[in-house]
């Protein structure tokens, strides 16, 4: 009986003795090697936020490694350890990856991007506000979703949400990204140096850190361009917004327009009222230009008295800052640029030209009758226009001096004109020859009234 009893307490004390020892070895010697062996791979890998437990040759790891790849080379370097009796505890095993939101405005829609475990809560967040104009943000295709990515706390942040809806309503295409590893929002696009500080400053206000390294600084200032008719083409040159049809609205033939989104166009200059006067403006006679900058024009060109005074006051009347450099003349005929509707040769035209400069016809202060002294110009006149043949047309003019005011010189002028066109109509020349007009008063040399400034002259039309 004792014997069995001894052979029972043996059986039962020797394998605990054993397993006591076995205990003590694995805890002193076993386990410290092992856990440094584990500990060498996860830093060699770079796992961050690491924490190790072990039972016996189970090994349970969590943490956050820079990618998937990372993930499997661990757990195949742990399993190896001791000829492969370590094994990685499935149950146990928690390793995950930074994961990176990244969200971008392109052509108006805005995506989600990225790699994300939870991008629909975000997404909701979004949504719940708003974008307006913009519309729903929706998933890319690219996005990659996956419960071992771990996301970055920032996306749970009531503020991030805000700051995004504002910062995507800004003018052209942009984004940020936002990475678990640090929570910093690293915004990119187009921005101006004071645009960039309201940006950092509104995050700041809702707790959110940016890094605006990324950001494309450009400082654009105003619209500024230029419009010209010259050789019967219209040409744009210059700097406007993305979003504004020059070449349209403005009916331009050529452009050297550079785009870009921070251009900022004056509301007037953007007004359809604006267009049209542009239009209406080069439909005039004559080759001109017109330079914009903001809300400030400069005309440039040939005009008369009485349409640069039109044209100024009718850009004003639009809100806008104009400027002449035009150039004045008596009426179109005079322009440089105008272009004889009647067909003759060069000898031709040459001496009606030097029969108009050398037989100008001068008038008394106030008067429109033709001087019994300037008839011998008038005899002149009638032989160079009976001399240049049939089929060629002519606008005859009068001129006024200062004195007086405007409305009286005018008629004055055209009467003096009428009375000319009667005169060579008694040396048989048809008054169907001639468009009679005012050439307005002239501006007197000397301040006072002269006959130089009382006179008629013929063009050819």
């Amino acid at each position: 009986m004792k014997v069995l009893i001894i052979t029972l307490l043996a059986i039962i004390i020797v394998p605990l003795i054993f397993g006591y020892f076995q205990n003590i070895k694995y805890e002193n010697e076993l386990k410290p090697t092992l856990r440094s062996q584990v500990d060498t791979i996860i830093a060699a890998n770079g796992v961050q936020d690491a924490a190790v437990s072990m039972e016996k040759l189970d090994v349970s790891v969590s943490g956050v490694a820079s990618d998937k790849k990372v993930i499997g080379k661990i757990k195949n370097e742990i399993d190896a350890l001791g000829d492969g009796a370590v094994r990685v505890s499935t149950s146990g095993y928690n390793i995950q990856v930074f994961g990176e939101a990244d969200l971008k405005k392109v052509n108006g829609e805005v995506l989600l991007a990225g790699t994300m475990s939870q991008p629909n809560a975000f997404l909701d967040q979004l949504n719940a506000l708003n974008l307006g104009a913009l519309g729903e943000v929706k998933s890319s295709e690219a996005l990659d979703v996956d419960a071992v990515y771990r996301d970055s706390s920032a996306l749970a942040n009531e503020g991030l949400s805000k700051w995004t809806a504002s910062y995507l309503a800004l003018r052209g295409d942009r984004g940020y990204t936002v990475n678990a590893s640090d929570d910093v929002i690293r915004p990119y696009g187009k921005v101006t140096g004071s645009l960039k500080n309201s940006l950092v400053s509104s995050a700041e206000g809702l707790g959110l850190s940016l890094d605006t390294s990324s950001f494309s600084m450009v400082d654009p200032g105003p619209a500024q361009f230029a419009l010209n008719n010259a050789g019967g083409k219209m040409s744009l040159s210059g700097k406007g917004p993305k979003d504004f049809d020059l070449e349209s609205a403005l009916h331009a033939d050529h452009s050297d327009l550079v785009r870009d989104d921070f251009i900022g166009l004056h509301p007037s200059v953007s007004n359809p009222k604006f267009h049209q006067w542009v239009a209406d403006y080069f439909k005039s006679n004559g080759q001109r230009g017109i330079e914009v900058n903001h809300d400030q024009v400069v005309l440039s060109g040939p005009t008369t008295p009485s349409l640069n005074r039109k044209w100024l006051g009718e850009l004003s009347g639009q809100g806008l800052k104009p400027t002449s450099k035009l150039d004045i003349y008596p009426s179109e005929y005079h322009y440089p640029s105008y272009v004889l509707e009647s067909k003759l040769n060069g000898a031709t035209k040459d001496a009606l030209l030097k029969a108009f400069a050398l037989n100008q016809i001068f008038f008394d202060s106030g008067s429109s009758e033709v001087r019994e002294d300037q008839a011998p110009k008038v005899d002149a006149l009638a032989v160079a226009i009976t001399a240049a043949g049939d089929g060629i047309k002519f606008v005859i003019g009068g001129h006024a001096d200062s004195t007086g005011n405007a409305e009286f010189n005018k008629r004055l002028s055209e009467k003096r004109a009428a009375a000319v066109v009667a005169a060579l109509g008694e040396r048989q020349i048809s008054n169907d020859k001639f468009t009679v007009v005012s050439f307005g008063a002239a501006k007197a040399k000397s301040g006072g009234s002269s006959e130089s400034d009382r006179k008629v002259e013929i063009r050819i039309k």
